[in-house]
């Protein structure tokens, strides 16, 4: 099974409660989503919307594999 954005409006919505600016994937579906990141940096645009602070990447299922190796790619960019 893929998670699209669909999918995680909820978790999103719940976030966005609390203050934080949230978004989604922008892409039907996760299952390709570290090919995309490479190739055209979808990923990164929105880590790039708040260049003065680090950011929190919430990654559901292997999206946390994908926002953990982001922070790997990108230590001075991510919080958490």
């Amino acid at each position: 099974m893929v998670a699209s954005d669909a999918s995680t409006r909820p978790l999103r919505s719940f976030r966005r409660g609390r203050g934080y600016a949230v978004s989604g994937w922008r892409q039907a579906a996760i299952s390709d989503c570290a090919r995309r990141a490479e190739r055209d940096g979808r990923s990164r645009t929105g880590i790039e919307r708040h260049p003065r602070r680090k950011v929190s990447i919430v990654g559901w299922s292997l999206g946390g594999l994908y926002a953990r190796q982001l922070a790997k790619m990108m230590p001075d960019r991510v919080r958490s």
